[in-house]
């Protein structure tokens, strides 16, 4: 399930914040798909950045 969030909006553009299925909160990127630790904003930035550009962006769908 998709959480909505008013965590900084730099980043959290490009993931979504999901509740899994034990109750536990993780960060899914937009461009790749992959589930990341939703509390360390450095490791997204870096995963985000480091992304080709087509893939950085919000996928579509």
């Amino acid at each position: 399930m998709v959480l909505e969030t008013k965590r900084n909006p730099t980043i959290w553009k490009h993931f979504d914040l999901c509740l899994i299925t034990d109750n536990h909160e993780m960060a899914r990127c937009n461009g790749c798909g992959k589930f990341m630790s939703s509390r360390q904003l450095d490791s997204k930035e870096t995963h985000r950045t480091s992304l080709p550009r087509d893939q950085g962006e919000k996928r579509k769908g």
